[in-house]
């Protein structure tokens, strides 16, 4: 396997960084959609895993992100439904052109997982897997929980957002601050019911209810980010697809805790990693353990 870096065009010509780990033969692909404010490299150790079982792997930055991001993020303009609609599907393009893969999976983490129906060439993915995932909306928590969701998407996040113009990326959990147009649009779509499927009015229904793959969910015992109800509101979106939610405790995995980032670090997600792999090897018409 080798690793290497590139930048991959999108339709409206925005680059993205990103890092390829390929085998060598290209037949089986993934791509990994980051979570909010994460940088490529954060999956690092994962996507080599799966490259070590035969899998090419592409992880890369969302515009406005870490090396996809301008130098003053205050100039930064665009919005959060196009890392679904232009990066994600840009990524897909690139792998179908490049490599006219056998079979492509996309792996999401958190938000990344919530694009899967916002790229209009979804139909071309074969698996889908979703690791720590939500819809937004504030009342799919519960108890205090609940009010800070309300909180943040009412009043901190716009309110940081508007004078920094930007988010600073360890209040969302993550390292890499968030461009302002991204924070107020995650606002936005946090105080919508349907979260990223009805905030902005872009037929982000059809993409959702196009989507054919099936879906592993994992839902975190200890992830404060992504309760099970919340998970389980995002794949109601996918009613066309069989879904599978997978509830992982820390016990399982012989850990103290795992909550929204832990799945992804080797000393932690490394056993469930292979139960994915399997369960790919289950669902793909072809993959590398077959």
């Amino acid at each position: 396997m080798i690793e290497f870096q590139r930048t991959i065009s999108c339709r409206d010509g925005y680059e993205l960084a990103a890092t390829f780990f390929e085998t060598k033969t290209h037949t089986h692909w993934v791509v990994i959609n980051s979570a909010m404010g994460v940088r490529r490299q954060y999956y690092r150790a994962f996507a080599s895993h799966l490259g070590q079982r035969g899998f090419n792997v592409v992880t890369y930055d969302y515009r406005g992100i870490a090396q996809s991001a301008p130098d003053n993020l205050r100039r930064f303009d665009g919005r959060l439904y196009e890392w679904g609609e232009l990066d994600f599907a840009s990524v897909i393009d690139h792998v179908r052109q490049e490599h006219q893969p056998q079979t492509l999976t996309g792996i999401g983490h958190s938000v990344g997982a919530q694009l899967f129906g916002l790229a209009d060439n979804n139909e071309h993915l074969d698996a889908l897997v979703a690791v720590a995932t939500q819809s937004g909306y504030w009342k799919n928590w519960h108890g205090l929980p609940r009010v800070g969701m309300f909180l943040l998407w009412h009043l901190l996040l716009p309110l940081i957002a508007r004078t920094l113009g930007k988010f600073p990326g360890w209040l969302a959990g993550g390292s890499v601050s968030l461009p302002g147009s991204i924070a107020r649009d995650w606002a936005t779509a946090g105080r919508h019911p349907q979260y990223l499927r009805g905030a902005f009015k872009r037929e982000a229904n059809a993409g959702y209810a196009r989507v054919r793959a099936p879906i592993l969910a994992l839902s975190i015992a200890d992830d404060r980010y992504a309760p099970r109800t919340a998970t389980e509101a995002l794949m109601s979106w996918y009613e066309n697809t069989d879904r599978t939610i997978v509830d992982v405790t820390p016990a399982e995995l012989g850990v103290a805790r795992i909550k929204h980032f832990g799945w992804f670090k080797p000393d932690i997600g490394t056993a469930s990693w292979e139960r994915v792999i399997e369960w790919l090897a289950s669902v793909l018409p072809q993959s590398p353990s077959n």
